[in-house]
């Protein structure tokens, strides 16, 4: 008897296994997650494209020589910060 209970019981099993993980590659998080990581590298970008910014700042706050380059490069930073 158990036997037969496991035979009719074992599909059923397997049927709520596979449901369960289609269900888990449905929820959003899992198609979008390229998305997340997208957005996470462009945040990351944007932080670094500010660092440099602020480093530059820094530079010409101080008084260095190569300015007009230091400003070139700094207007350069700004218009990819606008892209990302």
């Amino acid at each position: 008897m158990k036997k037969l209970l496991l035979v009719c019981l074992f599909p059923a099993y397997l049927f709520a296994q596979s449901t369960e993980l289609s269900s888990i590659e449905g929820l959003p998080v899992a198609n979008d997650l390229p998305y997340f990581l997208e957005k996470e590298q462009a945040v990351q970008r944007t932080n670094d494209l500010k660092k440099a910014i602020d480093d530059i700042d820094e530079k010409l706050d101080n008084g260095t020589t190569q300015l007009e380059q230091l400003e070139l490069q700094k207007i350069a930073i700004i218009n990819c910060l606008d892209t990302v």
